[in-house]
């Protein structure tokens, strides 16, 4: 049986349920121009997850300012600041005996700031409706690869239902959040304005003008990047409609479902994913 028609007869004599109609009205024009196969679709959610989960670990914008005094260079180290080269960038500064000090701010590290970046950040429970994600399609894509045993059946049918229903609600709620979020993310002024508030409420704590920092910028990193793209593989494959199986002529003449091509197995996603996420988070830790 195709995974197609494993949301069927959900409750009752084949009534949707209420999140089956929220998921149908929410797939019911992208799905008309967009189809892929149930496992790519899957595949595409998991990809998705996966790059935001990464982007947690990775860094989301660097700022860059210039301090003179010692006091001020102790304040912003204690506060997570380091002493960097900003190449041409501020030379000026630096031949006036000012100290080049950086910052890189990953997803985690927005989240457990103080209050000025939290505002502008992802939530904990925002990044754990991601692991969700993936774990839904990584079951999704590992139910589809054993369509033969009776149990696995009964659980496809399940796992079906939840991606159908389930993840678009998720997935559509996360992106509002991400959209939301953007707002405030989408320009360098607006991020630098709540990260250097941030640092000269650490200045004024300890008892020193907001004029010790100066030359203060903040640049896009990586993290952004892997968020976007896991947002745009997300919503891929939860708003894409199901492609319909491609029918070939047996033998005798008579049309078939050609069997499933499975190139890359479930749990070699899994692992790879899990690998990656090891080597990001090593290299934030490090």
């Amino acid at each position: 049986m195709d995974i197609s028609s494993l949301g069927e007869k959900v409750t009752g004599a084949g009534i949707p349920d209420p999140h089956e109609k929220v998921a149908e009205h929410v797939r019911k024009y992208t799905r008309r121009v967009i189809r892929f196969t149930p496992r790519t679709r899957a595949i595409l959610v998991f990809i998705g997850a996966i790059a935001v989960i990464g982007s947690w670990f990775t860094p989301w914008y660097t700022c860059i300012g210039f301090v003179k005094s010692e006091a001020a260079f102790n304040v912003a180290y204690h506060y997570g600041y380091y002493v960097t080269n900003p190449g041409n960038f501020g030379q000026n500064f630096l031949q006036q005996g000012y100290t080049a000090i950086e910052h890189d701010f990953s997803g985690s590290g927005l989240a457990s700031g103080p209050s000025e970046l939290r505002s502008i950040a992802f939530s904990k429970s925002d990044f754990e409706l991601w692991i969700l994600l993936a774990v839904l399609a990584l079951l999704a894509m590992w139910t589809y690869e054993r369509p033969d045993s009776q149990v696995v059946h009964k659980t496809r049918r399940q796992i079906h239902k939840v991606l159908e229903s389930g993840k678009v609600i998720v997935l559509v709620y996360a992106l509002f959040r991400s959209v939301w979020k953007g707002i405030d993310l989408g320009t360098k002024s607006s991020v630098q304005q709540h990260a250097l508030a941030a640092l000269t409420s650490e200045f004024k704590a300890a008892g020193l003008p907001a004029t010790v920092m100066t030359g203060f910028q903040t640049t896009f990193s990586v993290g952004l990047i892997l968020l976007l793209i896991g947002l745009i593989c997300g919503a891929l494959g939860v708003l894409s409609g199901d492609k319909p199986p491609k029918v070939v002529l047996d033998a005798e003449g008579y049309p078939v479902v050609a069997p499933r091509k499975i190139r890359v197995r479930a749990v070699t996603f899994g692992v790879g994913a899990l690998i990656l996420l090891v080597i990001l988070y090593g290299c934030m830790g490090s």
